[in-house]
């Protein structure tokens, strides 16, 4: 089924739309809102039902579009390095990817129904401060907070 998912601001989207009936074949594409008529940004070869979208626009007209790919519903039982759970792009470009393994550090660190499984308990999305880069914060199944750099997709790392 077809998603559309609104921008932190209201200035953009993202549409995608899958290629087959289960699976992440399919095209997304990012639009700038316009007032008479929208224009595409970004355009990526994948289709995912959940995406999170920040567009900044700079003074000098330039725009920074971040873009946040969840992962599907995954089979099975135990997190591994070939399922995806997050991606990060800016500008549309691929900054860094992470397996269900990489977020759950062990196979058994997900929350598992009959034949599924995930590795996020919630998504509290983009957070932004005055003087440092902007994050997007995931909570994962153990409770650990997961914060990524939105400029690198980079975990930051926890302080003790």
């Amino acid at each position: 089924m077809p998603i559309v998912a609104a921008g932190n601001d209201g200035t953009c989207y993202a549409k995608s739309v899958p290629a087959e009936f289960m699976g992440q074949k399919g095209t997304t594409k990012i639009y700038n809102v316009g007032t008479l008529k929208d224009s595409v940004i970004d355009s990526y070869n994948w289709y995912s039902d959940e995406i999170y979208i920040s567009c900044k626009a700079w003074i000098n007209g330039r725009s920074e579009t971040t873009v946040v790919r969840m992962g599907p519903w995954a089979d099975g039982l135990a997190a591994n390095q070939s399922d995806l759970a997050i991606a990060f792009y800016l500008n549309g470009k691929l900054l860094k990817k992470y397996s269900t393994l990489d977020i759950a550090g062990k196979p058994t660190n997900v929350q598992n129904s009959v034949s599924h499984y995930k590795v996020f308990s919630s998504i509290l999305g983009f957070k932004w401060k005055y003087d440092e880069p902007s994050y997007f914060v995931a909570i994962r199944i153990d409770g650990a907070e997961m914060k990524f750099d939105t400029s690198t997709g980079l975990l930051v790392p926890q302080k003790l």
